[in-house]
């Protein structure tokens, strides 16, 4: 059975421990780092499946972590950059005492795979754990998939399907957080997320008839 790879990022020393006790009994390697800059070199030397980082540490916040390793990410990808190719950033959990619904959506809209609040439970530490290790999964065995006509088409439908699903969570949350008071002074920001989801009903609609003219033919 493959063993995932964990590591954890948290300037408190007895979260980290409480890491490596719950994660190990799972069965997960759990490796630590106790600031962000240490982190990356981590990313770097182990090649995590999976980051766990606190939102708030000194040194490098979990933010500029993230954005650090994105940017890593694009320049080891960018041709002629003299970097062992193939690097992927492994998807990363923000985990943050830090749990207003706008700190929430923040840390998502940042490029977080999940977003969970401190202090956890177990439980649904593993379970979110499991749930990001398995759409990770499912990008590389996309990635990897002969790159047909179909393929290309049915690629695109789950992309913009999980797009337009992320969209109607946040116009959820957002509504969650005007609450009845604040929906008529934000009414054109609330029309924008209308927008996109139309939009991107449009584009299913339209990469469905595509699919159903290559089954067909």
């Amino acid at each position: 059975m493959l063993q995932h790879h964990i590591l954890a990022i948290d300037d408190d020393s007895s979260q980290l421990a409480s890491y490596r006790r719950v994660l190990r009994r799972s069965g997960y390697r759990v490796s630590t780092a106790s600031n962000g800059r240490d982190g990356l070199r981590r990313v770097f030397e182990l090649a995590p499946d999976l980051v766990l980082v606190d939102v708030t540490m000194p040194v490098v916040s979990g933010h500029e972590f993230l954005r650090r390793l994105r940017r890593l990410e694009r320049r080891l990808g960018a041709a002629g950059a003299g970097n062992p190719p193939g690097f992927r950033a492994p998807p990363v959990i923000f985990v943050s005492g830090r749990n207003r619904t706008h700190q929430r959506v923040d840390g998502l809209d940042a490029g977080a795979a999940d977003y969970i609040a401190k202090p956890f439970d177990a439980e649904e530490l593993r379970a979110r754990i499991r749930r990001v290790l398995r759409d990770a999964r499912g990008l590389d065995r996309a990635s990897d998939v002969l790159l047909t006509p179909k393929n290309l088409s049915l690629a695109s439908l789950r992309a913009t399907m999980a797009a337009a699903n992320e969209l109607a969570k946040l116009a959820a949350v957002e509504l969650e957080r005007l609450g009845e008071d604040g929906i008529g002074e934000h009414r054109e920001c609330l029309a924008a997320y209308g927008d996109d989801l139309r939009r991107a009903n449009e584009r299913i609609e339209s990469l469905l008839r595509d699919l159903r003219r290559q089954v067909a033919a």
